[in-house]
């Protein structure tokens, strides 16, 4: 968790009266791709490289044309674990999947 307190990421101001110019949103983008890295770079420190962070949804499909509309939205962000591609199966005990799925970890 220390790890993570030194994330700082500071956005574009998102104001009524800003003019949201093609740079403007270029720099969004650029802020957005910057902290999916960040926040890589801390799921891998604390879990292992064997994790990935990846934007889905409409982070990866409507990204742009939100931004440069809106200025503002959410970003979906999701973990794969490369040793299991497909997930893992219903059935697995919960007891012996790795610390990462360990929501109280």
């Amino acid at each position: 968790a220390s790890h993570a307190e030194n994330i700082k990421i500071k956005f574009p101001l998102n104001d009524t009266n800003y003019d949201i110019s093609s740079s403007w949103n270029d720099e969004r983008i650029n802020t957005r791709d910057q902290l999916i890295r960040k926040v890589r770079h801390v799921v891998q420190y604390k879990y292992g490289p064997r994790y990935d962070v990846q934007p889905y949804g409409s982070s990866v499909y409507m990204a742009t044309q939100i931004l440069s509309r809106t200025g503002d939205g959410d970003l979906d962000l999701v973990v794969l674990d490369t040793n299991w591609p497909q997930g893992f199966s219903p059935e697995m005990d919960m007891k012996h999947l790795p610390r990462m799925f360990d929501s109280y970890n």
